[in-house]
């Protein structure tokens, strides 16, 4: 007996299911068992033989689908975090040599966060070189996602970026974040307004982005022509000779 292929999800989220399956070569022996392992612990027994040829045997991290199992191909559903790591296939041949062969795959089981990332900090205006404090904090999850920040859709320099957090929660879980300091520079503003997104990453299964408009306050403009956004002039004449004073009043 010799196994050839052993196939399963590379990802599965908890809770959810999916199917393995193993494939082998007889090679001239008849087929005694197929069995499954998650760890060390047989799951699942599979022998033609007998009088009730398939066989489950109970899995805290785990529960067989039995209507949807067959042979070397088993559904496996309520998939918990604890059922990460390797899945074996054994298979044995009949008496008297009872020859035998396995293959492995490693399955991750992963906990998504619950919605997409969220941006703190974020104030209703700026003045041109404040320094923006803000904060990605991304729902529990299990693996952490890969936080990232961009501005104005440039990734930021590492120099402004404190190093990522996580935070324990309940259930084996966790919340990330990361924190973003840098001065609010004339040329990051496109209009008045800079673009700050954050980006969440698991692997491939997974991403999600929060953006925000930083907005600044309008600049005061004025000319030698007085000619400025909001002004009052105020006129005195003094001995044939006029005064003007200008009073400033910012935009908006």
């Amino acid at each position: 007996m010799r196994v050839t292929q052993v196939k399963a999800p590379h990802w599965l989220e908890a809770g959810g299911s999916g199917t393995l399956e193993c494939e082998w070569q007889a090679e001239g022996k008849r087929l005694y068992s197929v069995k499954w392992y998650q760890g060390i612990k047989e799951f699942y027994r599979y022998t033609p033989s007998a009088h009730e040829p398939m066989l489950t045997f109970p899995n805290t991290n785990l529960t067989v689908d039995i209507a949807a199992s067959s042979l070397g191909k088993v559904r496996i559903t309520n998939v918990s975090l604890g059922a990460s790591g390797l899945f074996r296939c054994e298979v044995s041949g009949d008496a008297p040599a009872f020859p035998t062969d396995y293959g492995a795959v490693r399955i991750n089981v992963v906990a998504l966060p619950g919605g997409g990332p969220v941006i703190q900090g974020v104030r209703p205006r700026y003045k041109v070189d404040d320094w923006v404090n803000l904060t990605c904090v991304s729902p529990k999850s299990k693996p952490s996602p890969n936080l990232t920040f961009l501005i104005n859709g440039e990734r930021v320099e590492l120099l402004y970026l404190e190093p990522q957090r996580t935070n324990p929660a309940e259930g084996k879980l966790q919340t990330t974040s990361l924190r973003l300091r840098f001065p609010l520079r004339q040329h990051l503003q496109e209009g008045g307004v800079a673009k700050v997104r954050c980006h969440a990453q698991i692997h491939d299964i997974y991403e999600a982005a929060d953006e925000k408009l930083l907005r600044t306050n309008p600049r005061y403009e004025m000319s030698v022509f007085g000619r400025f956004s909001a002004a009052a002039r105020l006129q005195h004449t003094t001995g044939g000779t006029e005064l003007g004073c200008l009073i400033i009043l910012p935009c908006g």
